[in-house]
């Protein structure tokens, strides 16, 4: 995993998970890494990347009868810290393996994977910038909630990575062209007198 963190400043921070200085930094008998990306920290400690592993010790397969599979036990790794909360005001995204996970628009920082996942979940399948894909999953949201009870509306903003207020001032910077039914009305006229030209 390659996690690529972009400064205010230009400063850009590359880690790479596959590039550990020690050949087997989480023991010889790791099989399994558990990577653990922590947004939930970030106003307050920083961002952390924790690395777990799963020891596959042969020993454990001699707890259980033969015939059944022996189970790899999960143990707590390493904590590492990528910024500090010192540094979270600076920050402008981060991509994990070439994806945006998190950008600040408008002075808020946004769950971008948060707000992806949603989208594909309730919106039709379209390449949509980060604002328009908050506006949209907003609205097609806000509408779920008000006849489903199981979508409480204060939840809306959370499932697209950012506040309602940000929702709101996006509309305000990026209002939708709607065509009037008398625009339409013109189009259409537009038309006719195409094909009553071709006529003539």
């Amino acid at each position: 995993m390659k996690i690529e963190m972009a400064y205010r400043n230009g400063r850009v921070d590359v880690f790479d998970t596959m590039s550990f200085t020690a050949p087997s930094p989480l023991g010889k008998e790791n099989a399994l890494t558990n990577f653990e990306l922590r947004f939930d920290e970030l106003g307050k400690t920083g961002l952390w990347l924790a690395a777990h592993h799963y020891d596959a010790c042969p020993s454990y397969a001699e707890e259980y009868p033969e015939g059944e599979t022996p189970v790899a036990r999960r143990k707590r790794g390493w904590r590492f810290l990528l910024a500090e909360a010192s540094e979270i005001a600076e920050l402008e995204s981060v991509a994990i393996d070439g994806e945006i996970a998190l950008a600040r628009i408008l002075g808020e920082m946004v769950d971008v994977a948060q707000l992806r996942r949603n989208e594909t979940l309730w919106l039709s399948s379209s390449s949509r910038s980060v604002t328009e894909a908050i506006i949209d999953l907003f609205d097609a949201l806000s509408v779920a909630s008000q006849v489903d009870a199981a979508l409480p509306p204060e939840t809306v903003p959370g499932r697209c990575g950012c506040s309602e207020e940000l929702v709101y001032r996006l509309k305000a910077a990026h209002p939708r062209q709607v065509a009037t039914e008398e625009e339409n009305d013109e189009k259409e006229e537009d038309w006719l007198e195409g094909f009553r030209n071709e006529r003539n």
